[in-house]
């Protein structure tokens, strides 16, 4: 159909919204990461305070809605709504993040 985008580009377009959220408002890297031979995008996460600490979400269409996702494919929120979507993602991610800096501290202090 004319004017009318293909998933792998609408599904972009709503990973790099998501993008520019996550690193507007907080301490971790985005980069859309486009597989070659592949139409499906994905945005990797990571950690700049733990380096171990990534994720890839992705965004997949829905009944009449597009969903962004974890990489196991649960859903984490609409793709119109990328505050709530970053919210849920850095909820995740930064608890993640603490507890790996907490585990390097106490892996650090026990070599001592």
């Amino acid at each position: 159909m004319v004017g009318r985008l293909t998933g792998g580009v609408e599904a972009s377009i709503h990973l790099d919204a998501l993008a520019t959220e996550l690193m507007t408002v907080s301490d971790f890297r985005a980069e859309i990461v486009l597989a070659i031979g592949s139409e499906a995008a994905f945005l990797q996460v990571a950690g700049l305070r733990a380096a171990d600490v990534t994720e890839e979400i992705y965004c997949h269409a829905g009944t009449g809605a597009w969903w962004f996702t974890w990489r196991w494919g649960d859903r984490i929120g609409l793709a119109t709504d990328v505050k709530g979507a970053a919210n849920a993602i850095l909820h995740v991610l930064r608890v993640r993040q603490e507890l790996s800096i907490a585990a390097a501290r106490t892996s650090d202090q026990s070599v001592v």
